[in-house]
């Protein structure tokens, strides 16, 4: 700061009493001491020149009697009979600063979060964001949750999504947040050692066996993202006047230890794990729903093979035992659990992946058991719209089809077929 100053203005830039007359006494680099620099001192500097002050290098500047004053400099007078003097500098004595506590407060928001991210297993912080602070930037939220993240209240990783052109996020990571035993045990004491124990059980009450604090491959965070975006989605479609009661939603993925007791194994090529079971209330009755969400990933045969099992455990009348798990878990009234179906629920990343895997799931003859929907849809038109395909409605362009010439080249049928698609009717649960 010193060799600011008389660069600014020289050697005898500072002139202590008029410094000091500065009520407050302004410190480095102040609003007040630059307008000081500004047009105070070099007006007195000329003054002093003027007078033919300043130059005798017997005297020191007003910048070195202030240095020598706070410690920062020896005072030294040079004259050309005498060598230099100097004066014994007192030691400077850093200031003591408090400690600084440890962890972070948690705020009734960052609970709330906390507690969501429980639920959820996975979130966003673009999830997070249209959850807990709609009436705030994403940078604002970013911050606090960075905070959570140092302050080991919660656990993230980072998702680089695929490259588009179109993509207004182009390329940037984005935040995935979980909370690992590590993380519920620091947050557990801490709301104790404050006197909210009680935020601590609401919290608890969602909890999962979840040990794995990793870094997770790209494709598993998107996959579980995914998961999560669609019961988001749920829950705010069942909160909309008319909209069936959600009676109870569970996520199963990563493979749920709970559902795959129950669950039997239907061969070694044919094995059901479920991303998502629901069931929501309507005025005739409930309903209950598989979850599938694909992550494009799987062939085709493949992913047939795993609709197949769904069948074969339908047909095989396998689902009443763990319909009346979940019927005493969550305390549903049911009449007979033996009577109840299901179906099942299959989510794209894009409409192409989704009337591909629509397409070939015709095969197996299921035409009101399986539906089919992009994560697009169901944010444009929500989970319980009209949003589904189904193999009932694609009778009518079945029948053209069938009515191609026999020679047709199977490019050609392909893209019939996909010009007709965006004609095809969507339904609802209730259809």
């Amino acid at each position: 700061a010193i060799a600011v100053i008389e660069m600014a203005a020289g050697d005898t830039l500072l002139d202590l009493p008029l410094f000091a007359s500065l009520t407050p006494r302004p410190t480095w680099f102040s609003p007040s001491f630059c307008l000081y620099l500004k047009h105070l001192a070099p007006a007195k500097c000329s003054e002093r020149q003027e007078r033919g002050e300043g130059n005798d290098p017997a005297k020191p500047s007003g910048a070195r009697r202030y240095a020598c004053a706070v410690g920062r400099r020896p005072m030294t007078t040079m004259n050309d009979n005498t060598d230099a003097q100097s004066v014994p500098t007192p030691p400077i004595v850093p200031p003591v600063r408090p400690a600084r506590p440890s962890g972070v407060a948690l705020a009734p928001r960052d609970i709330a979060i906390i507690r969501d991210i429980a639920r959820f297993r996975f979130l966003s912080s673009h999830q997070i964001h249209a959850l807990h602070y709609a009436g705030t930037t994403h940078e604002n939220a970013t911050k606090r949750l960075t905070q959570l993240a140092s302050g080991g209240m919660l656990s993230r990783v980072f998702s680089y999504p695929r490259v588009k052109s179109t993509d207004r996020n182009n390329g940037r990571p984005t935040a995935i947040y979980f909370f690992p035993q590590q993380d519920q045990k620091n947050v557990k004491d801490f709301l104790e050692k404050i006197g909210k124990a009680s935020d601590w059980n609401e919290i608890e009450i969602f909890l999962k066996t979840f040990n794995n604090a990793r870094e997770f491959s790209q494709q598993y965070l998107a996959h579980e993202i995914g998961i999560s975006q669609f019961f988001l989605e749920l829950e705010k479609n069942c909160r909309e006047p008319n909209a069936p009661e959600l009676v109870f939603w569970e996520r199963t993925s990563p493979i749920s230890k709970e559902a795959q007791a129950i669950i039997p194994t239907q061969s070694k090529h044919m094995v059901i794990y479920p991303d998502g079971f629901f069931c929501l209330k309507y005025s005739r009755g409930y309903a209950f729903f598989f979850l599938e969400y694909d992550n494009d990933t799987a062939s085709l045969p493949k992913y047939r093979r795993k609709l197949e099992g769904y069948a074969q455990y339908r047909d095989g009348k396998h689902f009443a035992p763990l319909l009346s798990h979940y019927l005493n878990k969550y305390l549903v009234p049911h009449p007979d659990p033996t009577r109840a179906g299901f179906r099942v629920l299959t989510v794209t990343p894009h409409g192409r992946r989704r009337n591909n895997l629509f397409l070939d799931s015709l095969k197996l003859k299921a035409f009101k058991f399986f539906l089919f929907a992009d994560i697009h849809d169901i944010l444009t038109h929500g989970v319980t719209g009209k949003t589904w395909l189904r193999g009932k409605e694609f009778a009518e362009i079945q029948k053209q089809i069938d009515a191609l010439p026999a020679e047709t080249a199977p490019i050609a049928r392909a893209r019939f077929i996909a010009e007709r698609m965006p004609t095809m009717e969507r339904v609802t649960f209730e259809d």
